[in-house]
């Protein structure tokens, strides 16, 4: 990559001056001037385009309808093509940047805020990140063959295609949302030639591309060399990625009729990344009361009980009782703590019973700071504390045959592995900040040198996944035009037409939420270690992690250093080993972040791998002299999911753990109900994970997969396009359905062990468009509706529950982990009752003994039921369950939209659209539901039975498996009502749009370019982006029980308490956004030098020309009735881009 850096530099430099002579400029134009590729480019119909036919921002064929090439007039799918005039008006070198301007996208940055997992930012989840209408992201593609690689302009040829809606007899599978294709610029065989760009912009981005094509043989082998280097800064301190890209290509075309072409690309980013939401507000409350109190802990320890911590508690006053609340840290070891300077201002220690500021509305977000008093609203809270590395590698090749006149062979293969991990000690899910309020660190003792400081805290997450994919394809296709034989002939009109195969394999692997691990043997207060264990043997207990804690400044609190970030004290990616600090006791504590844990990973690895083979075909025929055209298309697959070992029942294969005696990784077995190492017995515990490379590396791949459950699957277009008055006249109409089965190249199960379905769409469209004066102006007027069939995590996410009984939180939110933990303690509950007993009085503690666990041996979920019965006591099942079980919904979406693109005068181009769309949910946790009617009278009377043995001895109200920090004596009964009221949300929620819907979305893009006169080749333009009104959430309203008598759930008997009322969602009533407008302009110079052997072009990008700093709700929470999270919206930025074409 350095010696990368060192050719674009001489490139750069080796560039004529603005000074030098310059060649009589060329009249400016609409389209980009020809180059050697142009002049010479092999095009062996139908699987390739010419760009150069594009005019100004518009196209006239693509690959997009059914992969043979078409005329955009001739397909009925809703296709947009941005064309390198238009990128290069909007400023846009990559598609992440063109997708802001697109018709009915919505990007990550205008939604999301990053997390450590890979699918918050829609890397690998398809309901993840950004959005094509409403429904799903659109996967992406280079030449039809799938990539995770971000696709690019620096070696893509200054092209996107975007495809809307379910396609799947495109080569791969298409998400119901859509596709996004580029094609690899393809090297060129007739003479020397390239271009080089560089941008810099005003927050101090640099970013520098070279691509050169050099002729090895003439006419006979070609080479094409391309290069990337960025190093992208963002308005706020810290946040950013540098980003390196190489990729080669081979043609070799002995023949005009043959040719072979190769290709290899590298790709590796380093991300800083920031939450795109505001800092939440932890410390309101606190500012609020008339003394701003302090919480006296002097003599409470970790070790003191809750009562103790409450009488202490209690006595400090009404305003200490507003503003903070009880610390129970029950999930890590401690909190290493970071001074302004990155000293340490005490041992790693537990904060129990000390206290944290309370947020000031109950939900499951916090509400943004949008006070600069408080906090600056644009910086960003996380600084460099959440990293993440993405690596990407890409090789194949296409050979394409023309052996007959009018018969085409194209086969191609194409190999990617993409690795992403992230590390984080304040991810953009929790950036709430603090205040400090104890007087004494958490030993009751030692002064709080912090004491009224700001701060945030999180727990220090990481995930690795990786996913390789390999494709291969071989069409053969034909082309017959009868109607040029006229007479008779010519009512038969012209045909196009392939027969394709296609193979691919995925293999996924991901260990997600693989937090770093203690890995020396320390003593914390308030933590016991059972008797037996250590580091070794016993690494995925929760209390071998840790939190991390930064203070920071604030304007109020300010140190003078102005030092508003987290500066982790280190670099994260140095080494995955190292001493992070010192426990109570001065021992070094030693974690370890990543793979290279000596005693395994926290949780076993995930997915599987997926086989596809498909054999389809596609027709296109024009009749009545272009008419009528018709386009039929199916596919046929047989396709196999076969997951890692460890994600079956109890009955399955278990995943490879860390047996410390031996030193090595063994499967282990069952021996009646206990799981051991076959080589010594001993029992296997919380040892570790073999990490996904360790299996890999071993082979694991061959041995480690359970037996594939197989899918016969099909998809299927058929389209129509209609031109009444001819294919030149007005107007032109338009009709499609198509469809796409087991898209997703990654499985969940139902409760019943199923592999769910995951992915699928179907989408219909119909339309007109109207084209005049030889395509200077095109108008297309597109309806739609699609439907997306099972998406991963689609449910909506209910509010954080109402208090009943005076409790709340504890993890209702999510309908499968409510599930699961009712169902554990109503498994422990059935124990108890057949003469079982709990091993220690500590929450979490696993049942012993007992006869039965209430498992019928013929239920339709005994799958999911073992599954709970083998949940490891100590360890959360929160995010082991999420990444097994599906939470599926499905999205129905409808809409029009309208699409302008015009060419009214030579230089002038416009570019115009408008989309309404409507996104609903449907079929939310259907699965889940069923788990609950199935389950919840024996859940009731588990919970209500008053008799039950308990932890600490005696008899009383059934406990839960775990209880919440807040809640530590919630029954099961307080838990199961409470999480009643997240079903009812639920429930309620059939039919209510998506998270964050926008039903309008506009973009306007104009520019205009000099022809003649002393300022030919100046050009100006801008863009105008309007974002309509969004729905954040809904307003509550109260529902008296009684009334839910006929819900066959929620009107069980025993649910709720007699006379009872509760608070759900009103989807009558929603909490809207707002709308927002955004505008860019746009100058530039073009001009030919040395005899026009060089084009050079300069363009000057301004976006949010205005500054316009309104916020942008974001999310909004029913116990405020108002949006409550917000965005800051990017600053005037500008972009100064340098190109040299020759």
């Amino acid at each position: 990559m350095r010696s990368f850096v060192t050719l674009v530099v001489v490139a750069l430099l080796s560039a004529p001056p603005l000074t030098a002579q310059v060649a009589a400029a060329a009249p400016a134009q609409n389209t980009p001037p020809r180059t050697a590729a142009v002049e010479e480019a092999i095009v062996l119909s139908p699987f390739a385009i010419n760009a150069t036919t594009d005019t100004g921002y518009a196209a006239t064929s693509t690959l997009g309808g059914t992969r043979l090439k078409s005329e955009l007039r001739d397909v009925a799918s809703q296709i947009d093509v941005m064309t390198s005039e238009f990128l290069e008006d909007i400023g846009a070198l990559t598609l992440d940047e063109a997708v802001r301007y697109s018709m009915n996208i919505e990007s990550n940055e205008e939604n999301f805020s990053p997390g450590t997992d890979p699918n918050s930012n829609s890397i690998f989840g398809s309901g993840s990140g950004s959005r094509t209408r409403g429904l799903s992201r659109s996967n992406n593609t280079h030449d039809f063959f799938e990539t995770n690689v971000p696709l690019d302009t620096y070696n893509t040829g200054r092209r996107f295609t975007l495809v809307s809606g379910s396609n799947a007899i495109l080569f791969g599978a298409g998400f119901a949302g859509g596709t996004n294709d580029v094609a690899f610029d393809r090297p060129v065989l007739r003479k020397f030639s390239g271009n080089t760009t560089i941008r810099t912009d005003s927050n101090g981005s640099l970013r520098a591309s070279v691509n050169l094509n050099q002729p090895l043989i003439r006419d006979l082998v070609g080479l094409r060399i391309a290069g990337l280097r960025a190093d992208e800064r963002d308005y706020r301190e810290g946040v950013g990625s540098i980003t390196d890209r190489l990729y080669t290509s081979l043609l070799i075309q002995p023949t005009k009729r043959i040719s072979v072409r190769g290709w290899l690309e590298k790709y590796e980013s380093k991300q800083r990344n920031a939450a795109n939401t505001l800092v939440a507000d932890r410390v309101s409350p606190w500012l609020a009361t008339a003394s701003r109190p302090f919480f006296n802990n002097a003599g409470l320890t970790p070790s003191s009980t809750a009562a103790q911590f409450n009488t202490a508690f209690n006595a400090q006053g009404a305003d200490l009782a507003a503003s903070a609340e009880r610390f129970n840290n029950v999930t890590s070891a401690g909190t290493v703590v970071f001074n302004l300077d990155g000293s340490q201002p005490t041992a790693i220690r537990n904060w129990t019973n000390t206290v944290a500021s309370r947020r000031p509305l109950d939900g499951t977000q916090d509400p943004s700071i949008v006070d600069p008093a408080i906090y600056p609203l644009d910086q960003n809270v996380i600084g460099n504390a959440l990293q993440r590395r993405w690596r990407g590698s890409i090789h194949g090749l296409i050979f394409e045959l023309n052996p007959w006149r009018d018969v085409f062979v194209e086969g191609g293969y194409n190999r990617e592995i993409f690795d992403t991990r992230s590390l984080s000690f304040v991810s953009g899910n929790n950036t709430d900040l603090r205040v400090d309020l104890n007087r004494f660190q958490p030993d009751g003792v030692t002064p709080n040198s912090n004491v009224g400081r700001y701060f945030v805290e999180d727990d220090i997450t990481g995930s690795m996944w990786r996913n390789r994919r390999t494709e291969r394809r071989l069409q053969i296709a034909f082309a017959q035009d009868l109607g040029r034989r006229g007479g008779f002939w010519r009512w038969l009109g012209s045909h196009q037409g392939a027969v394709m195969y296609t193979g691919a394999e995925n293999m996924r692997v991901q260990q997600n939420n693989n937090n770093a691990r203690i890995i020396s043997d320390n003593t914390f207060d308030g933590i016991v270690y059972p008797a037996g264990t250590n580091a070794a043997n016993d690494s995925t207990r929760n209390t071998r992690r840790l939190r991390s804690r930064f203070y920071l400044d604030t304007p109020q609190n300010n140190s003078g250093r102005n030092q508003f970030q987290v500066q982790a004290p280190f670099n994260l990616w140095d080494a995955e080993t190292r001493i992070i600090g010192k426990d109570s006791a001065g021992r070094d504590v030693v974690i370890n972040s990543g793979m290279s844990n000596p005693y395994g990973a926290q949780v076993a690895t995930s997915n599987g791998k997926k086989k596809e083979d498909s054999i389809q075909y596609g027709m296109q025929s024009s009749f009545l002299e272009g008419r009528l055209n018709l386009t039929v298309g199916e596919r046929f697959s047989k396709a196999s999911f076969a997951p890692w070992v460890g994600q079956g029942n109890t009955t399955g294969r278990l995943p490879r753990r860390y047996n410390a005696l031996t030193g090595t990784y063994e499967e282990p077995v069952r021996r009646g109900t206990a799981i051991v190492f076959p080589s010594d017995g001993r029992a296997v515990g919380n040892a570790g994970f073999e990490p996904w490379d360790a299996m890999l590396s071993r082979g694991g791949e061959h041995d480690s997969l359970d037996a594939p459950t197989k899918y016969d699957v099909s998809s299927r277009l058929k389209s129509v396009v209609v031109h009444p008055l001819g294919r030149d006249g007005i107007p032109s109409l338009h009709y499609t359905e198509s469809s796409s089965a087991f898209v997703a190249d990654f499985t969940r199960k139902a409760p019943n062990g199923a592999e769910a379905q995951l992915d699928d769409g179907t989408t219909r469209e119909y339309g007109f468009s109207v084209r005049f004066l030889e395509n200077k102006l095109v108008l297309r007027v597109n309806a739609y509706e699609s439907v997306y069939l099972g998406i991963n995590g689609g449910a909506p996410t209910p509010p954080n529950p109402v208090a009943v009984g005076g409790n709340s939180g504890m993890d209702r939110t999510d309908i499968r982990w409510t599930s699961i933990h009712i169902e554990k303690s109503v498994q422990n509950y059935n124990l108890l009752k057949s003469g079982g007993r709990y091993e220690t009085a500590a929450t979490g503690t696993p049942v012993l003994g007992g006869t039965a666990n209430g498992i019928d041996s013929g239920s339709p979920i005994r799958f999911f039921q073992d599954d709970v019965s083998t949940w490891i006591s100590e360890t959360a099942a929160g995010t082991a369950f999420s990444l097994k079980y599906v939470n599926a919904a499905d999205r129905i979406a409808k809409g029009v939209e309208y699409r302008l693109i015009a060419n009214p005068v030579r230089g002038w181009s416009i570019s115009a659209s408008l989309s309404q769309n409507n996104t609903r949910s449907s079929n939310i946790s259907a699965d889940w539901f069923g788990v609950i009617g199935l389950r919840l009278k024996s859940w009731l009377t588990a919970a209500n039975d008053a008799t039950t043995p308990q932890r600490a001895g005696g008899t009383g109200p059934t406990q839960l498996h775990i209880n919440a920090a807040t809640n530590a004596n919630e029954s099961l009964l307080d838990y199961v009502r409470s999480s009643a009221l997240g079903w009812a949300f639920l429930r309620e929620s059939e039919g209510a749009a998506t998270r964050q819907e926008v039903e309008w979305r506009g973009n306007l893009t104009t520019s205009y370019r000099i022809q003649r006169g002393p300022l030919q080749g100046l050009r100006f333009g801008g863009s105008l982006r309007y974002r309509g009104d969004r729905i954040l959430g809904y307003r509550n309203k109260t529902v008296n029980t009684s009334d839910l008598s006929a819900d066959p759930i929620l009107g069980t008997p025993g649910l709720f308490a007699p006379g009872s009322s509760i608070s759900i969602a009103n989807i009558d009533q929603p909490i809207m956004g707002g709308s927002n407008w955004n505008t860019d302009a746009v100058v530039g110079y073009s001009t030919t030098l040395f005899k026009k052997r060089i084009r050079w072009n300069l363009s000057l990008n301004v976006r949010n020309v205005l500054n316009d700093d309104t916020l942008i709700a974001q999310n909004g929470l029913s116990a405020a009735s108002t949006p409550v999270v917000f965005q800051y919206p990017e600053p005037r930025v500008f972009l100064l881009t340098s190109g040299f074409d020759f």
